[in-house]
């Protein structure tokens, strides 16, 4: 079966970025995810344009596990409307996305732990 590799970027408070990328990790949602910090964002919210600095999490994942992301995100993410972004890998390191695919399904029978 031809798994659906990908990368699900979600932008979050500097506060908040460990604590959900743990989570993600933890619960098989993810099998990596890279934190970088100090993005500066501009966007509307509320009728108002805003600044702030966030974190981006960028997430290595499977298709199959965005509703578990989705779940988990409504259950620890800080924000009304967290972003959460999904793009296909249709490419890369055969050796890398068989440990993605392997990591991520290890979880398979792991409850979901907030």
């Amino acid at each position: 079966m031809e798994e659906d590799y990908g990368l699900a970027i979600i932008s979050t408070p500097t506060e908040a970025a460990e604590t959900i990328a743990r989570a993600l990790v933890e619960n098989h949602a993810a099998a990596c995810v890279q934190i970088l910090k100090d993005a500066s964002t501009l966007y509307w919210w509320k009728g108002q344009v805003h600044f702030d600095t966030e974190c981006i999490l960028l997430v290595k994942t499977l298709e199959s596990r965005m509703e578990k992301i989705k779940h988990l995100l409504k259950e620890i993410h800080p924000y009304d409307v967290p972003e959460l972004i999904f793009l296909r890998i249709t490419g890369g390191s055969e050796r890398y996305l068989e440990w993605l695919r392997t990591t991520v399904h290890h979880g398979d029978d792991v409850v979901p732990t907030l």
